[in-house]
Order: C-alpha cells, then sequence, then structure tokens
C-alpha cells in the first residue's frame, strides 16, 4: 500500500512503533536496505543515473537524457483518452439530474413547438420555414448553459495539465465523445416529437435528425471553445450572445439572401445556422410530397386561360402541369431565396462538421496556451513576476507580519497559561451513509477514514500531509469532534 509505503519512510521511530504496534512488518531502514540490495529495479535506475552522469561529464553537448525521461507522456495518447472518457461518464454517471434535465426540456420543448405548429398544410409554407427556424433555434442554443460549468471545471484542467496528467487533446477528444453521446439523446428526443407533430415529410426525416444533430454539437463545441477564452462566466455570455446574433441575422430567414447587402453577403455563407437552415429546408421541399403542382395550379392560376379565369381544356386535369415552377417545393424554396440545389443537404453536413472540428482544434490550442488567473484575466502559462513588482506585492504583508510579531512578543509577556497536551488516536473508523444506487435500494455505508494511527506532541510541529481528497480535514474535524454526521469509532 502507498500510504503505508509514505509511513514507514517518512515518520519518525516513535510513530513507526505506534503504528506497528500488534502488527507484523519491517522498520523502514530494513526496509530499504533489502529494496537496495535485491531490486531490480533499484539497480537499473542508478545504472542509468551512473551512466548518464558520466555521459554528460564526458561530453556535455552531446548528452541526450534516453527517451522517457525526456517525453512529458510516455504513454499513447489514446491511453489518456480512454482515462478521460471514463472520467467523464463517471462524472454522468454521479449526476443523473444533467441528463434528465436535458431530457425532461427536450420533451417539453417538442411537445410545445409540436402542438404550435400542429399538422400544418401542405402549402403553408411560411409557418413551416418558421418551424425550421425556430427548431434549429433551440438546437443552436441548448449548449450555452453549459458554459458557466465548463468555465469552473477549467481551473481544475489548468492544475492536472500543468502536472502532466494527460495532455491536452486527450482531455478535449474525450469531453467531445461525451458531447456527441449526449448530443444524440437529446436531438433524438426533440427530433422525433416536433417532425411528426407537424406533419412534415416522413421519408426526409433522417437527414433532418443528422442536420439537427451536428448543429447541436457544432454550437455547443463553440460555446466550449468561448468558454476557454473568456476570463470568466459573465464575459462569456456577451460573447455568446453576439455570436448567436450575427448567425441568426445570416441565417437567411430574418433576412433573406437576395436582400443582404452584397459586401454582407459573405457572413450568410459562413453561419452555421444558415447552412442548417438551407439543408433542413432542401431536405423538406425536394422530397416526392411537393413533387407536384397543387398550390401552382389553385393559387397561381395554373391550368387557366391567360388573362381568365377559365379552365384550360388541355391542362385543367393534368395535376403535372407548372406554369413557374417544375414543383410546389421549389417554387416555395425560391420565394425564401434558398438554393434549390439537392446537394446542399450533404454539404451542410460537412460544413458544420467542419465547424465542430474548428471549435475543437480551437479548445486544444486556448487550453493549452491560455490561462486565466483567480482575478479572471489572461496570462500565459509560463509567465514570471519580476523581482520589483513581488516586492511590491509583498511590502504589505512584510508590515503585517512585523505588527503581528509585536503583538505576540507583547502577549507572551503576560505569562499565558499553557498547559502541554500530547493529541494521539489509534486505529480511527469514521464511516458515512450514501444515497443508495437505485431507486428502493439500502443506503450504503462509505468509510472515509479506515483505522487511522497517529500523534502529536506539545512544542513541536506536526505537518499533515496528503494528495487532494486523501481526508486530511476529514482527519481533523472527527478528532477536533467537529463531525455531526456519520459514525466513528
Amino acid at each position: 500500500d502507498v500510504a503505508d509505503f509514505l509511513v514507514e519512510l517518512t515518520s519518525s521511530p516513535k510513530l513507526a512503533a505506534a503504528y506497528y504496534q500488534g502488527m507484523e512488518g519491517a522498520p523502514p531502514l530494513d526496509f530499504a536496505a533489502r529494496f537496495a540490495a535485491e531490486s531490480d529495479y533499484y539497480a537499473k535506475t542508478l545504472d542509468e543515473l551512473d551512466t548518464s552522469r558520466q555521459l554528460e561529464k564526458d561530453d556535455p553537448s552531446a548528452f541526450e537524457w534516453p527517451e522517457y525521461y525526456a517525453k512529458e507522456f510516455t504513454k499513447p495518447t489514446t491511453e489518456y483518452m480512454k482515462h478521460c472518457f471514463h472520467r467523464k461518464l463517471l462524472e454522468l454517471r454521479k449526476d443523473p439530474a444533467l441528463l434528465q434535465t436535458k431530457a425532461g426540456q427536450a420533451v417539453f420543448m417538442g411537445v410545445f413547438t409540436g402542438a404550435l405548429f400542429h399538422n400544418l398544410d401542405y402549402d403553408d409554407f411560411s409557418s413551416k420555414f418558421g418551424f425550421i427556424f425556430s427548431v434549429l433555434m433551440y438546437i443552436g442554443l441548448t449548449g450555452m448553459g453549459d458554459m458557466p460549468g465548463h468555465i469552473d471545471r477549467r481551473n481544475v484542467f489548468y492544475k492536472q495539465r500543468d502536472q502532466s496528467f494527460f495532455p491536452t487533446a486527450a482531455y478535449v477528444v474525450s469531453n467531445v465523445v461525451v458531447a456527441v453521446i449526449v448530443a444524440v439523446i437529446e436531438t433524438a428526443v426533440y427530433a422525433i416529437i416536433v417532425y411528426y407533430m407537424t406533419g412534415m415529410a416522413s421519408a426526409s426525416f433522417g437527414p433532418f435528425f443528422v442536420l439537427l444533430w451536428l448543429l447541436s454539437l457544432a454550437m455547443g463545441q463553440w460555446f466550449v471553445a468561448l468558454a476557454a477564452i473568456a476570463p470568466s462566466a459573465q464575459d462569456a455570455q456577451p460573447m455568446a450572445g453576439m455570436c448567436i446574433v450575427m448567425s441568426v441575422l445570416f441565417s437567411g430567414f430574418i433576412i433573406q439572401r437576395e436582400n443582404i447587402p452584397q459586401w454582407w453577403r459573405w457572413m450568410y455563407w459562413i453561419s452555421p445556422i444558415s447552412w442548417a437552415f438551407r439543408g433542413v429546408a432542401v431536405n423538406e421541399y425536394r422530397s416526392d410530397v411537393y413533387d407536384k403542382c397543387v398550390y401552382q395550379r389553385r393559387e397561381l392560376g395554373c391550368g387557366t386561360i391567360p388573362g381568365t379565369e377559365v379552365a384550360d381544356p388541355l391542362t385543367a386535369d393534368d395535376d403535372d402541369f407548372c406554369c413557374f415552377e417544375s414543383s410546389d417545393g421549389l417554387y416555395f424554396l425560391k420565394l425564401y431565396s434558398v438554393p434549390v440545389d439537392a446537394f446542399f443537404v450533404p454539404l451542410g453536413a460537412v460544413v458544420l462538421l467542419g465547424y465542430v472540428a474548428f471549435s475543437v482544434f480551437a479548445q486544444t490550442v486556448l487550453l493549452t496556451f491560455v490561462r486565466h488567473g483567480h482575478k479572471g484575466g489572461a496570462a500565459a502559462a509560463d509567465e514570471e513576476v519580476s523581482e520589483a513588482e513581488l516586492e511590491r506585492k509583498m511590502r504589505p504583508v512584510a508590515k503585517m507580519d512585523r505588527a503581528a510579531s509585536t503583538r505576540m512578543a507583547a502577549q507572551s509577556q503576560k505569562e499565558i497559561p499553557y498547559v502541554p497536551v500530547t493529541v494521539a488516536f489509534r486505529d480511527l473508523h469514521y464511516t458515512v451513509q450514501t444515497p443508495p444506487r437505485t431507486p428502493h435500494g439500502p443506503p450504503e455505508q462509505l468509510e472515509l477514514l479506515g483505522g487511522v494511527t497517529g500523534f502529536s506532541e506539545p512544542d513541536s510541529m506536526t505537518a499533515l500531509m496528503g494528495s487532494s481528497g486523501a481526508g486530511k480535514t476529514t482527519l481533523l474535524d472527527v478528532v477536533a469532534g467537529r463531525k455531526t454526521s456519520g459514525k466513528i469509532t
């Protein structure tokens, strides 16, 4: 056990004796001597160090450490991705409310939108374009609410990345994979409800779902990239809002493409919502349902003698006769200045995938080279504070320390009563109840302290050391009698 090993090597003889009273074990010196005498790893390490020192001494310019010691990450990147992915899945499993909230929101908004646009008529193209736009707006904005969470977890990432826990790319890719899974679930729930409640073309659901899913992923990853560069959540929200406004204005629905000024039209072709809007609209109106001219014949006078309302005997009974476009679907698309070519459906999917790739690349670069301090200002990872600046900042602290020392010296002269006390504990256990893993299962017992032994003598400083989450604060609270729940034995 690593903890026992550290206790053996670092403890005083008195603590080691108390720790091993009634237990089988070896004194630290005996353990170290046996490790040096019998361990192949010890001998190999000494040999590598001696060889490296000799090489460095003989020819410093030609000296190079072995590749294993020169590399920051010695394992394949996929290995780090696997660990980051498992950790992210564990976070989701321990926080089921997140997925439940997203699924519930998708159901509510799906039913609400489906009821608002319920069973649209064949020729109600204006409402159908409005339905497409509203669906894309909801899907595109779902990732904006996750920005504060990404910013809150950013400092943890900084700490772990600077300690070389994993490459930045492994962290980013694992988060993207989990985001893909969540987006599939959320988009599927929402898309199935709204699509069939509004009476859209059934054969076109597949591309409709794919485009919505890719838009959700593209916008979500772009918001994550903004969270990586924004100093704080308060700064990230306006940045995200500006991007949303620009994407919506140039989506092709608020202002049609032909009405956009020429010098702003390039924004129409880079807006992710615009690509999704074109793809979904072309996918719907190029389907077989609209491959006829019912609207043109009824509303535009096709099949009548020009200049009159008298039916033309040659075309009155011909349902395929069109006088403006070859089908109603193409006519509806051109009314909104939407390109009618069918290749805009797969092209839109490819462009949205490109947005996802660009956002992932931006996240990797930003998380690698940008750091945000406690005050929210961005700083380079290797930025150093000058000696003059450090002295200026430490000057008020030094004055406070001198004042505190003066007060303590004055108090010590008053002979404050002091009774030396030795604090000791042996085989200390502390357990708490945790919620059951199943809805109707029994609560589980989690042991936070398992057989801890130690002491602290008066007139001495005792350091309690351990990694984050090891239980240092829990041990002090239990020893001080501050715990009001759980079981202490």
